[in-house]
């Protein structure tokens, strides 16, 4: 096996500089299987290129990898083998490269790899399963052939292949062993169930029986023993045993279950929206669901589950890259517990920003789903999570690590990070921000807007300037160290080193054709001929040439070329180290000697499974930060090796950094609420810790009393004790005597019994003797008679022989002379048979060549006709080819130039309109120009009048909007709310309609089969009279004594009783049909009992989902009058606290303008021409809305209402005539007759219209 195996605190081999992964903040939402417990602590997961093996309680990681897998292959499944401590991973191949699969012992960190034939057309592996010995194990392609294999893993052969037949091309999810006989296998799919036997090289499939009912989308299963459990999309819990198919649980969730995990007590399911349900075995129903829980916050679906090996935790994760831990070993006692996150909440989309603190150990991040996390490195801790409304495309944190820049779609957002939450300080009017950046320093901040930068000051927020270069979207942006100089990069091939305090560029370089991505810059310190030194500038790009290009001032220096397009870059100016992240999520470096571009032996390094985004060092330069399209974050560790050696053995030096800030931001606000809410909890510790001390002085002294009492107690029950031992050892002492004298008296009674035995006995013994010496003298008699008798019948015997040898012999002779007769006669037969077969294979052979000559002839001028014909059809196929397409051609040239000509025609017409509407457009524009002028001068004056309401009216209205919103939001909710109940009474009412169709069509075929019971129990009547007539005359017959007369007494019975069947007007067919017909009659009897037993059974289960129906659409109504009742006394508290403000607001506005007005007429007496203005409050026109929404969402109600009466009065009624009308299931049907056939076909057209109602009734 292979050791191969990347792990913490494994290095990758580096001469000098080496990365060495330190954490992954990830999981991987698309593999299968992807959480598994391998012990009590230890949980695995993928994220990116590798398995994660995490501890729970120590929150560490170790790493396992294929170092041998090519650039861009993905993990896409995972199977785990408890008690041999196994994984096995899948990775997908790509283009010629057929798909991997690695086995690794947990324990030891060993690797054993499988061939896979390039024949394979699938690239990747669905789903995986080991062997309960871990001998063996299971793999399933994927499309397009769908392919299992069984391998013997240790050895790296395949025992069985076999292509599954998918004529639909349906998708195919699981695949797994029987626990209790690994040589069954299962595979479920969309509409495909499998049950196969492991042969010795191929598998058998095992043939099922599903009933009546027709192939689901099968999502899971799952063993348990030798019943399997199949999840459903329409949430339904299949059970089979031994692959036969039992039924569905009753308690079956309803919703799609897309993954099942068994345990000792039961199984888990996990569903969509987060629902997880715990079944428990039962005796009556198998099992039976016993709690539910949701995941909360969370609305997606359940993905893996596994269960620890103690069966006390359970580990699920989430399609959004989420996993969670509960603990099941107490669900009948807990009823809040809860899910808590397995290691930390993770991005579950792209990240799109990356950016590191200076003076704290924080990492911050944002991504596509609309959230911001600040990590803590050194502690693997998540900081703080924000989730925004849009989608945020950039990130910087300032170096303080107070602030946070944040780039959405419609601005750019600076917002303070404080202890316990993210708040808004500022919004700059920045469209599409992708890059910011603050500077070293933290006073100054850029921000790229579309071709242009912008530079802000951080503490004042005032714009410094505008950077305008760039003729394309700038990609990427870097702060000098000094932050002197500003480095860009954009799509249209430039590169620019900009002054910050002239907002000039000082160096640039252009290259058309070519989109940069990524710049880095670097100062560098040269020293001239005068001594002096000089500090200047160098740059570092990449881009769509995927070149690395090093340029300063003069041009380009240096240039490397890569393998892979390079999306990022970062570079440690101390280690002289260069890290680029490329398309495929692979790590590329290159290094720095003498101040130019050299190639470094760091091989690639596979992180990711998408594009890298985002990379970020630390500020210590110590750490490497990557990002990445499939929302993964991985933490490396930059080592030197030289470094490491020359170290060792000594104390660590300090590098002159100042220690981390633990410093933070809280506003005063939440300071305050804290400091009051730390005074109030110690002033009720104080009063618990008074209460708790007079509690313990009262319960001392109450077990001090009960001490005493029970000391004596004690002392007196001792005392009896003691007294009742000593009475006790009396009464042994006499019971020992007594004894011994009883053992005395029966040891003389043995003995003496002994005795008088033995005398008996030698009597019995002398008789014995005297019987045996008189048996021995008969014998002897008996033995002397008995050879006397022997030696005549010898003689006898031996007489006897002689003669039948004699007749045999003669008899012989006899049967030898006939036999040669036979053989003569037999020869000449031959002969004559010999010369007739001559004489017709001559006749025969004479007339088949006449006949063959003469259809040869005919034959031959056949096949010349066939060729001239088909000579000449040729030729005529190819002229009328020629003309349809000439024709073709000329039809298509007409057609256009039609189309052509009316185009023309109508742009002509279109034309002269636009012209004429232009020019009349044009008058009235210059007229409508004078009249705004006019309304311009007589606006700018009232403008003055109308200033003065606007802050009050602003005041008012922010204040109003406050109050509405929530309103708003509540009644569009309940709206929702109505929309889908319209929609569920729609279904109940065309599933209702199709029922009554059904029962009407059911009452009708019943009245039929009653008929025609009766009508056969009438014929049966008559035949059993019959019988019992013929039995009365057959007694007579044992009078009569002569054959002859019994003889004409049967058939003149047989003729009086043969002639009256024949004569019945209703006998129509022989005996023998009558005979076919009975058995007709019982076997469609026998199968209508079971078709009318299966019939109950369908009754049954739908009375049970009509009532449960029922229970909750009542619930339904319940929870529906508390929302009516609770929005009414809202709107009655709201109408009033409305008018009440309304009120004080008028008489507020009054008074302002009685005073404006005295105010103003004051200054001058020219404001009494003004017309007053008119304001009518907006909170009229919003309680109006608000009343006319209440009023129809009351009406909806009431309507409803009546809907859900009527649907439930139905419904009722329904069920009513179903259960007078259907047999009873204690009840046999009666006896049938002759029309068997007809009541089988009417009960099977019943049968198959109950099945078509149940279909047209769960479709919906």
């Amino acid at each position: 096996m292979d050791s191969k195996l990347l792990k913490r605190g494994s290095h990758l081999r580096s001469p000098a500089v080496g990365l060495k992964l330190d954490y992954l903040f990830g999981l991987g939402p698309k593999v299968t299987n992807n959480v598994e417990y391998v012990e009590e602590t230890e949980v695995l997961f993928p994220c990116g290129h590798y398995v994660i093996s995490y501890d729970t309680e120590k929150r560490t990681q170790n790493f396992m990898t294929n170092p041998q897998a090519s650039v861009g292959q993905k993990i896409t499944a995972m199977a785990v083998n408890q008690k041999c401590k196994l994984l096995a991973v899948a990775e997908s191949g790509d283009g010629d490269n057929p798909p991997w699969i690695t086995i690794y012992d947990v324990e030891t960190h060993k690797a054993k790899r499988l061939p896979f034939s390039p024949d394979q057309k699938s690239r990747e592996i669905v789903c995986m399963d080991l062997s309960p010995d871990g001998h063996t194990l299971l793999t399933l392609g994927g499309a397009p052939d769908y392919q299992l294999t069984n391998w013997q893993w240790q050895k790296g052969r395949a025992l069985q292949k076999q292509k599954i037949s998918n004529p639909t091309s349906a998708k195919i999810y699981q695949c797994s062993y029987c626990p209790t006989d690994p040589a069954c296998v299962c595979l479920t799919g969309d509409g495909i169930l499998h049950f196969m036997r492991i042969e010795i090289s191929e598998f058998r499939v095992i043939r099922y029986s599903l009933g009546n009912r027709e192939p689901q989308n099968y999502l899971c299963h799952a063993w348990v023993d030798v019943r399997l459990l199949i999840g459903t999309e329409k949430g339904d819990i299949l059970v089979f045993i031994n692959a036969e198919y039992r039924g569905i649980l009753e308690s079956s969730p309803g919703n799609p279950i897309y993954c099942i995990a068994t345990y000792s007590k039961g199984f888990v399911c996990g569903c969509d929206r987060a629902l997880l349900y715990v079944f428990e075995p039962d005796e009556r129903a198998m099992y039976k669901r016993n709690k539910s829980f949701e995941i909360d916050g969370n609305f997606k679906k359940i993905t893996s589950i596994s269960v620890s090996p103690a069966e006390d935790t359970i580990a699920c994760a989430l399609e959004n890259s989420q996993a969670y831990v509960m603990g099941i070993s107490n669900t009948d006692i807990a009823e809040d517990m809860s899910f808590e996150p397995l290691a930390l909440p993770f991005h579950h989309q792209a990240i799109t920003g990356l950016d590191s603190c200076l003076r704290k150990p924080l990492v911050v991040t944002c991504g596509l789903d609309k959230s911001v996390r600040v990590w803590n490195y050194l502690e693997k801790t998540l900081e703080s999570i924000r989730f925004f409304n849009e989608e945020p495309y950039s990130v910087a944190i300032h170096p303080s690590g107070f602030h946070i820049l944040v780039g959405f779609i419609d601005s750019l957002k600076l917002l303070n990070l404080l202890m316990d939450d993210v708040k808004l300080c500022k919004e700059f009017p920045i469209r599409g921000c992708h890059e910011c950046h603050f500077s070293n320093g933290g006073h100054l901040f850029a921000a790229v807007d579309g071709p242009q930068i912008v530079i802000y000051r951080t503490y004042t927020c005032e714009e410094v300037g505008r950077l305008k270069q760039h003729t394309g979207k700038v990609t990427s942006i870097q702060w000098a160290e000094d932050d002197s100089i500003l480095f860009s990069a954009g799509v249209d091939g430039s590169v620019f080193q900009w002054s910050v305090s002239s907002l000039i560029s000082v160096a640039e370089h252009k290259q058309k054709g070519c989109n940069y991505t990524c710049v880095l810059g670097r100062s560098v310190i040269k020293g001239l001929k005068s001594g002096e030194r000089a500090r200047s500038n160098e740059m570092f790009v990449i881009g769509s040439d995927m070149m690395i290009k090093q340029i300063n001032q003069s041009g380009v220096l240096s240039e490397k070329a890569v393998s892979m397009a390079v999306s990022q870059m970062v570079m440690n100016t101390e280690k002289r180290l260069i890290v680029a992240g490329t398309s495929k999520g692979s790590l590329l470096s290159c290094g720095l000697s003498d101040g130019k571009l050299v190639e470094n032996e760091i091989p690639p390094i596979n992180c990711h499974d998408g594009k890298c985004t985002r990379m970020r060092l630390s500020a210590d330069q110590k750490y490497l930060f990557t990002a990445s399209e499939d929302g993964t974050l991985a933490m490396f560790e930059i080592v030197d090796s030289a470094e490491k050696h020359s170290k060792k053995g000594k104390e660590k030096k300090d590098d002159g950094r100042l220690p981390w800030s633990e410093d933070i931001l809280v506003s005063k606000r939440n300071l305050e609420a804290k400091l009051t809410m730390l005074t109030t909890l110690k002033a009720k510790v104080e009063e618990l810790q008074h209460r708790n001390q007079i509690q313990l002085a009262e319960k001392q002294k109450s077990y001090r009393a009960k001490m005493d009492e029970v000391e004596q107690k004690f002392n007196a029950e001792l005392a009896l004790d003691q007294k009742r031992y000593g009475e006790l050892e009396g009464t042994k002492i006499k019971l020992e005597q007594e004894f011994e004298a009883r053992m005395h008296k029966l040891q003389e009674q043995k003995e003496s019994r002994i005795k008088s035995l033995v005398e008996h006995h030698q009597q019995k013994l002398q008789t014995e003797t005297e019987k045996f010496d008189e048996l021995m003298e008969s014998r002897a008699s008996a033995e002397a008679d008995w050879k006397n008798q022997y030696q005549s019948t010898i003689e006898k015997y031996v007489a006897e022989k002689r003669a039948l040898d004699k007749e045999n012999a003669r008899q012989l002779r006899e049967k030898h002379r006939e036999q040669e007769e036979a053989e003569h006669q037999k020869k000449a037969v031959k002969r004559d048979f010999k010369e007739t077969q001559e004489l017709m294979e001559e006749i025969t052979d004479r007339e088949f060549e006449d006949l063959k000559s003469k259809y040869d002839k005919i034959l031959n001028t056949e096949q010349k006709e066939t060729l001239q014909l088909k000579d000449e059809n040729a030729s005529l196929r190819r002229k009328f080819e020629k003309l349809q397409e000439q024709i073709n051609e000329n039809d298509a040239e007409l057609k256009s130039k039609t189309d052509e000509r009316e185009k023309k025609r109508l742009g002509i017409e279109n034309l002269k309109k636009d012209i004429k509407s232009q020019e009349k457009e044009i008058r009235d524009r210059q007229a409508t120009i004078q009249e705004k002028d006019n309304l311009i001068r007589d606006l700018r004056k009232k403008n003055q009048e109308l200033e003065k309401f606007k802050f009050v009216l602003d005041y008012k209205i922010s204040e109003l909007q406050k109050q509405n919103n929530p309103r708003e939001a509540e009644s569009r909710e309940c709206a929702k709310q109505l929309h889908e109940m319209k929609r569920e009474l729609g279904l109940y009412e065309t599933k209702n309609s199709i029922l009554k169709l059904g029962r009407e069509d059911c009452q009708q075929k019943l009245e039929g089969i009653s008929k025609s019971i009766e009508k056969h129990s009438g014929d049966m009547a008559e035949v059993i009279m019959v019988i019992k007539k013929i039995k009365l005359e057959l007694k007579d017959l044992k009078k009569i004594k002569t054959y002859k007369e019994q003889a004409k007494f049967v058939k003149a019975l047989h003729a009086r009783y043969s002639s009256r069947e024949a004569n019945h007007p209703r006998a129509k067919k022989s005996l023998t049909q009558e005979h076919d017909a009975n058995k007709e009659h019982l076997r469609n009897r026998s199968f209508l009992e079971r078709t009318v037993e299966s019939l109950k059974r369908q009754l049954r289960k739908d009375v049970k989902h009509a009532q449960r129906d029922y229970d909750r659409i009542m619930k339904e109504n319940v929870v529906l009058v508390r929302e009516i009742n609770n929005l009414r006394r809202q709107y009655q508290t709201t109408v009033e606290s409305m008018k009440l403000k309304d009120q004080r607001i008028e008489k507020k506005r009054r008074e302002r303008m009685r005073r404006n007005a005295q105010r103003d007429a004051q200054r001058s007496g020219k404001l009494t021409g003004l017309e007053p203005i008119h304001q009518s409050p907006p909170s009229h026109r919003s309680i109006g809305d608000s009343k006319q929404q209440i009023a129809a969402q009351q009406e909806q109600i009431a309507h409803l209402k009546q809907q859900l009466q009527e649907l439930l009065e139905r419904e009722q009624q329904q069920m009513k005539g179903k259960s007078e009308k259907r047999p009873g299931s204690g009840t046999k049907l009666p006896p049938m007759g002759k029309n068997a056939s007809a009541v089988a076909g009417a009960m099977l057209d019943s049968m198959a219209l109950e099945a078509a109602v149940k279909g047209s009734a769960e479709k919906p």
